[in-house]
């Protein structure tokens, strides 16, 4: 978990540094979906990284930013559902675990 929260964060400070780099921001929540799939509690880091994308300078198109944010969320989803197929398979089962074991 620890070297997949380092690696999101890595990349988060790559993109802030690279502009124009768009990669950077898919590979940071490639990183935090991996992290999430070991402690779903590491899930809070989209918040920082959407934060981040949203302040990112984009295309001055209408709507580039808000489909950016869809971007990277999608990336997140489909790479978290692909590492942790009983999201979909068994959700009931999954979240009785959760809501059993919900010390945070």
């Amino acid at each position: 978990m620890t070297m997949f929260v380092s690696a999101g964060l890595f990349f988060m400070m790559m993109a802030c540094s690279f502009p124009r780099r768009y990669g950077f921001f898919y590979l940071s929540a490639l990183s935090i979906a991996f992290a999430t799939g070991t402690k779903y509690t590491c899930g809070i880091w989209l918040v920082p990284l959407c934060a981040l994308a949203w302040l990112y300078p984009l295309d001055s198109r209408r709507g580039a930013k808000a489909l950016f944010q869809i971007k990277l969320l999608l990336v997140f989803s489909v790479s978290f559902i692909f590492t942790n197929p009983s999201v979909l398979v068994e959700p009931l089962r999954v979240w009785k675990y959760l809501t059993m074991n919900a010390t945070i």
